[in-house]
């Protein structure tokens, strides 16, 4: 598990009858030796909650688009380092969505906007 990896989680602690989750995993700590993670998803500020890594349904390791038959491999060397500015840009816009208020909040979170938003455009372009 790496940073920047795209993750299918259980938002339910019970399990039963929640829809999957598809976040970008942006941190990882250990919380009384028990490992837990922070996801985010790349369309809102603010990152989920801390939650136990026994949740974790895997890891993403390609996608298609719809119009196309081309696979997207998230393991390729150009993909892991664009993945991985990503999950950084993300952790600066939830930081800034927490800890901001008003008009620097406004600014800093436009700013990582901006910044995810042109690493999207350039993963779009190198990957595919």
């Amino acid at each position: 598990l790496r940073l920047g990896d795209v993750i299918p989680i259980r938002p339910d602690e019970s399990g039963k009858y929640a829809p999957w989750l598809v976040h970008r995993l942006i941190a990882r700590r250990v919380i009384e030796e028990s490992v837990c993670l922070v996801s985010k998803g790349d369309a809102v500020f603010q990152a989920d909650a801390t939650w136990l890594a026994d949740r974790l349904g895997g890891v993403v390791i390609a996608i298609q688009r719809a119009q196309s038959h081309r696979l997207v491999n998230l393991n390729s060397r150009r993909a892991r380092w664009l993945n991985v500015l990503i999950a950084f840009g993300s952790r600066a816009q939830a930081f800034a969505y927490r800890q901001c208020q008003g008009l620097l909040r406004r600014i800093a979170i436009r700013a990582s906007g901006e910044f995810i938003r042109a690493v999207c455009a350039v993963s779009r372009w190198m990957v595919g």
